[in-house]
């Protein structure tokens, strides 16, 4: 019994990838500080004046008819019992009035103006974390190598010509495209058209990129090019082009390798 063996791809170079964990626990303080702002005044107001008798949406506290104390959320007219949550959380001793509950909130106490000194110091971090790599992107490359690629040059022939020179049967209505890849070590990869799109004149068969050779990995020696269909109709590696009047007897009969895995067949865009 074979395994494939597993590889790992990297998609962004490191500063790009500790940009992005940066990024994202500064945004968890800015949320979390900023709920410790809020409950300072756990209510929201709709126009350009606040009207403090009718709030759009409050948190608050009321006693029950039991004496209980209850947390409630109101949003316009609708009224909902959010007891431990919002408006009223907390166990025992340290229930307390408040918006969000001291878990949700930096720091997780009631207090204002720490609240408010994570919540700017963060902001400043975070846009100068932005700025930094605004000019790690200008200088390094990352900008035109990743995020701003030209648009790519594919040559070959039109797949419909080839269809005419070696003539199509009346009962064909799907061509299958037989790769030489295997995913994972299982099932050869392979995809299909119906003629319509097929005879697209976009859609060609591709044997060169950008004037060069085609490169291994982007489906050397021959590869589909469907322009108006998404990534994974684009069968690369070719072998062999087949055409029949169905495709239900061909690996699991839904018309692709991700077909037979649940995508839909048709990907036009």
């Amino acid at each position: 019994m074979t395994h494939a063996t597993a590889r790992r791809v990297r998609r962004h170079r490191l500063p790009v990838r500790l940009w992005h964990w940066f990024n994202l626990w500064c945004l968890i303080v800015l949320l979390m500080s900023g709920l410790q702002i809020f409950n300072a005044h756990p209510a929201l107001y709709w126009g350009s004046a606040s009207d403090f008798s009718d709030p759009w949406l409050e948190m608050y506290a009321i006693r029950g008819a039991g004496g209980e104390i209850q947390g409630q959320t109101a949003l316009g007219p609708w009224v909902f019992d959010t007891t431990g949550v919002l408006g009223y959380s907390g166990h025992g001793d340290q229930a307390s009035f408040r918006g969000f509950p001291a878990w949700l909130t930096l720091p997780s106490h009631q207090y204002l103006t720490m609240g408010r000194l994570w919540h700017f110091f963060f902001a400043w971090l975070f846009a100068g974390a932005g700025a930094i790599f605004a000019l790690y992107v200008l200088f390094s490359g990352h900008l035109r190598r990743d995020l701003w690629l030209p648009a790519a040059q594919w040559r070959g022939p039109v797949l419909a010509d080839l269809l005419d020179r070696a003539g199509v049967g009346p009962r064909a209505r799907y061509v299958v495209f037989h790769c030489m890849d295997q995913l994972g070590g299982e099932d050869y990869y392979y995809e299909s058209l119906d003629l319509n799109e097929a005879r697209h004149p976009q859609t060609i068969l591709a044997y060169s990129l950008n004037d060069e050779p085609l490169p291994i990995a982007n489906g050397a020696p021959l590869r589909l090019r469907a322009e108006r269909q998404l990534g994974y109709k684009m069968a690369k590696y070719l072998s062999s082009i087949t055409l029949v009047e169905s495709f239900e007897s061909i690996a699991g009969g839904a018309g692709g390798y991700w077909e037979d895995r649940g995508y839909t067949w048709y990907a036009g865009i």
